[in-house]
């Protein structure tokens, strides 16, 4: 699905969603699995803050109980680093969740 309607850039991040291909700085990221999945969730709706259980049920299709919320921090950890400085576009906002920030928050 492609909820833009074209590509979407934030900052040095581009992810064209019918290819499910990432970019940044302009140079192909290789990210599959659950880490894409993950990354099409949060900049599917930017600003947004998805709590570890929307997370398990979005990307894992499972509701979360104590264990899994380890799980879920490791995969945004896994993430960032693919992304490599684009990964500082994921935000943890502190016991809430994590969201993709949006350009309007200084990162252009």
């Amino acid at each position: 699905m492609n909820p833009r309607g074209g590509p979407l850039r934030i900052g040095a991040l581009e992810l064209d969603w019918d290819r499910h291909a990432v970019r940044v700085h302009g140079r192909p990221v290789v990210i599959a699995g659950l880490q894409l999945k993950l990354l099409e969730l949060l900049a599917g709706r930017p600003g947004v803050v998805f709590g570890r259980d929307q997370i398990l049920r979005n990307v894992w299709d499972r509701h979360a109980d104590q264990r899994d919320s380890k799980t879920v921090d490791v995969l945004v950890c896994r993430l960032r680093r693919s992304l490599g400085d684009a990964g500082a576009l994921v935000e943890t906002r502190r016991a809430f969740g994590y969201c993709l920030k949006t350009n309007d928050e200084g990162t252009d």
